[in-house]
């Protein structure tokens, strides 16, 4: 006698050939097939999120061509909204504000876009991060240690599990540390520029 396991096996359950007949162990390929379709979808756009940022933040602080495609498209939305609400007069005094709030917007584009890449990064494996007494972590703590391996926190509260993962959490926090510097290298002259004008 012995114990069937479940017809539909979960994420972290393997199948069992002595313990279960043919169909069952075609359910679980196929779950595990699904599963690994998932991971590699979140770890593509995970990746191409953090890239399409990092390009941006390249194109738009270090070089004379202009913004990036993200900065582009924040710039261009937050305008609008100006240029709408002031009832599209293009000498209303709400206008004067937009330049402020444009770079504003550009920053908080560019933070959440990382924090969201890296989450993706986290979450296309289950084991990526388990917590200080070796659990594994859900998709709010993988959010969590996303935000501040950016941030460069670095609270010891949660951890990677592999080599791999550990050199991703440090690219990370290289890639924050950066995006802070550039930003201010950038944006405080720019915002100086701004408020010059206002003045």
């Amino acid at each position: 006698a012995y114990t069937r396991w479940p017809a539909h096996p979960g994420r972290n359950q393997t199948c069992n050939p002595c313990e279960r007949d043919a169909l069952d162990c075609a359910s679980c390929k196929r779950n595990r097939k699904s599963t690994l379709t998932i991971d590699a979808i979140l770890l593509l756009l995970g990746v191409s999120i953090i890239g399409l940022v990092l390009s941006d933040i390249v194109r738009t602080a270090l070089s004379s061509n202009g913004g990036g495609f993200l900065t582009n498209i924040v710039s261009a939305g937050v305008w609008k909204l100006f240029f709408l609400s002031a009832g599209k007069h293009g000498r209303s005094r709400r206008l004067t504000h937009a330049g402020m709030i444009i770079l504003v917007s550009i920053i908080l584009a560019w933070v959440l876009n990382l924090w969201l890449g890296l989450f993706l990064l986290l979450l296309s494996d289950a084991g990526s991060i388990v917590t200080g007494d070796g659990a594994s972590s859900s998709a709010l703590e993988k959010l969590y240690f996303a935000g501040f391996s950016l941030s460069t926190l670095g609270v010891g509260d949660y951890k990677a599990t592999t080599d791999g993962w550990r050199l991703v959490t440090s690219a990370a926090a290289f890639a924050g540390l950066i995006f802070i510097t550039v930003s201010i290298t950038y944006f405080v002259p720019v915002l100086s520029a701004v408020t010059a004008q206002r003045t």
